[in-house]
């Protein structure tokens, strides 16, 4: 990922709502997080609450696979005016 702007916070030390991350989601539907008040659920593991600007998703089996970012606040609600981006690809 490329980001500028406020610093990044660990979703796990994120205090006040403008302490930003990234949510990665592998082949989850974003949508409805993406522009919404609904909080980004935690203890999925393919949705991962991160400050890092690259994240590696373990086992991910053959065939074609989706990834969206999402950055949201402490609230893990999606900023306004959303942000947000979406990658397909293949893994042979």
């Amino acid at each position: 990922m490329q980001y500028s702007g406020p610093p990044l916070v660990a979703a796990a030390s994120a205090t006040k709502l403008d302490d930003y991350h990234l949510h990665y989601f592998l082949d989850e539907d974003a949508t409805p997080y993406i522009g919404t008040l609904v909080p980004i659920p935690a203890g999925n593991p393919r949705i991962v609450h991160t400050a890092n600007l690259q994240n590696t998703f373990d086992n991910v089996a053959a065939g074609p696979h989706k990834v969206t970012v999402v950055l949201g606040g402490a609230n893990h609600v999606s900023v306004a005016p959303a942000l947000s981006a979406t990658v397909s690809f293949t893994v042979q």
